[in-house]
C-alpha cells in the first residue's frame, strides 16, 4: 500500500512539474524568440491577477475611452533656450503600435521643440505597471535603423498632483543607454537610481515597476535592477507616456535641430496588488475617485489650475544615479481635450542653464 501511494504522489509531482515548465522554460523560449525579433515580451512570472487595464495600441487609432492626449506647453521649457509644446498631431498608431514624435528646430539659440503625451483616464494605485517600449530614436518605423540624439527625453511613468505620486522610467537623448528610475512623494522628496540598458534606442524592452506601500521594485526585461524604499508615494495616479525636447547642457542635452525622433510603445498594462490596503483606499478617497474608476470631466483631482515654475535641487552625483545640485525642475501649462484641463505642476529635471 505505501508503495502505491508513493507511486501516485510521484505521478502528481511529475504532472505539476510539467505544468510549471509550461510557464517557465517554454515561456522563456518564446520570450527569447521574441526578443531576437526585436520585440520584448512580458516577464515569465505568472501574475496573481490578470491586468485590470491594458492596451496593445493595435487598433489603428488611440482608444479615447482609455486615454487623453495632452496638449499645450511641455516640460523642458527654459526661457530664451527652449520653447516646448505637446501636439496631438504627434500621436499616431499607424505603425501598428503607439508612436510619439518629437521635432526640433533652432534659430538664434532658441529651440522650438514639439513633442507628445498621452495620459490614462483612470487613476491606479499599488500594483504592477508594465510598458514595452523602444526609447526614442531617429527610426520612423518600429524595427528600423536609428539612434538616440541629444535634446530628447523618453518617459514612461505615473503622476498625480505636483508629484504627490510620481514613479519614472526615463532616458535622456545624450545618455541613450542610461535608464533613470525615480520616485517622488512630493517635488522635494525623491529617490533616484540608474542602470545600463544597451540598445534601448534600437530595440524593444519591457519596463516594469511593482509599487507597494513599503517599496518600489524596478525591472527591465524581467530582471530586478533596483529597489527603492525612500519617499514611497501612496496617492493613486494616472499612467503616462511622453516624449519631449530639451536644450540644456545637463538634463536631456542640447537640442538637435531638424532631426525627427520617435518613441514606440507596443503595450501597457496595470495589475493591482492582490490586497487592497487601507493606505490605497485612503488615497483613492482623498482624490474623490475609486482607484480604477474613469475620471469624468467633473471628477479630476484637485490640481493647480496654473502650473508654475519651480526649482528643486538634488544632491549626489549623476554618475551614481542621482541628479546633481542645481538641477532645475521646470514646468509648463498643459491642457487635455477641451472638456478637461490637465494643468499639472509636473516638474522635469533640467540641468543648469549655463
Amino acid at each position: 500500500m505505501p508503495q502505491r501511494v508513493l507511486f501516485v504522489l510521484s505521478l502528481v509531482g511529475a504532472s505539476v512539474l510539467s505544468q510549471s515548465d509550461g510557464y517557465g522554460s517554454a515561456s522563456r523560449r518564446d520570450s527569447d524568440a521574441a526578443v531576437s525579433s526585436g520585440v520584448a515580451t512580458p516577464s515569465h512570472t505568472v501574475p496573481r491577477k490578470a491586468p485590470s487595464f491594458s492596451d496593445t495600441f493595435s487598433g489603428g487609432t488611440l482608444d479615447t475611452a482609455k486615454w487623453f492626449v495632452d496638449t499645450g506647453n511641455a516640460p523642458g521649457n527654459i526661457a530664451g533656450l527652449n520653447q516646448g509644446t505637446l501636439s496631438a498631431n504627434h500621436v499616431d498608431l499607424s505603425t501598428g503600435m503607439l508612436r510619439l514624435t518629437l521635432t526640433q528646430s533652432v534659430a538664434d539659440g532658441l529651440a522650438t521643440s514639439v513633442g507628445a503625451e498621452i495620459r490614462s483616464k483612470q487613476l491606479f494605485g499599488y500594483g504592477t505597471y508594465v510598458w514595452v517600449a523602444r526609447a526614442a530614436s531617429t527610426s520612423a518605423t518600429p524595427k528600423g535603423a536609428g539612434s538616440a540624439v541629444s535634446g530628447t527625453v523618453t518617459d514612461v511613468f505615473n503622476y498625480i498632483d505636483d508629484s504627490q505620486t510620481e514613479i519614472d522610467f526615463e532616458y535622456e537623448g545624450q545618455l541613450p543607454t542610461t535608464l533613470e528610475m525615480t520616485n517622488y512623494s512630493s517635488v522635494s522628496n525623491s529617490q533616484t537610481s540608474s542602470t545600463t540598458v544597451p540598445g534601448a534606442d534600437s530595440s524593444f524592452h519591457e519596463y516594469k515597476f511593482v509599487w507597494s506601500a513599503a517599496k518600489i521594485e524596478f525591472y527591465v526585461d524581467g530582471n530586478l535592477v533596483s529597489t527603492h524604499t525612500q519617499h514611497i508615494p501612496s496617492a493613486p495616479a494616472a499612467a503616462l507616456i511622453n516624449l519631449w525636447g530639451t536644450n540644456s547642457k545637463s538634463f536631456g542635452g542640447v537640442a538637435t535641430s531638424g532631426v525627427a525622433r520617435y518613441l514606440y510603445v507596443s503595450s501597457f498594462s496595470y495589475t493591482p496588488l492582490s490586497e487592497y490596503t487601507k493606505i490605497e483606499k485612503d488615497g483613492a478617497a482623498k482624490h474623490g475617485s475609486h482607484l480604477i474608476d474613469e475620471l469624468a470631466p467633473g471628477q479630476l483631482p484637485p490640481i493647480s489650475q496654473h502650473r508654475t515654475e519651480c526649482l528643486q535641487g538634488f544632491a549626489g552625483l549623476r554618475r551614481a544615479g542621482n541628479r546633481s545640485d542645481g538641477d532645475a525642475r521646470h514646468t509648463g501649462n498643459r491642457s487635455a481635450p477641451a472638456e478637461t484641463v490637465w494643468a499639472r505642476n509636473r516638474g522635469f529635471h533640467a540641468g543648469k542653464n549655463n
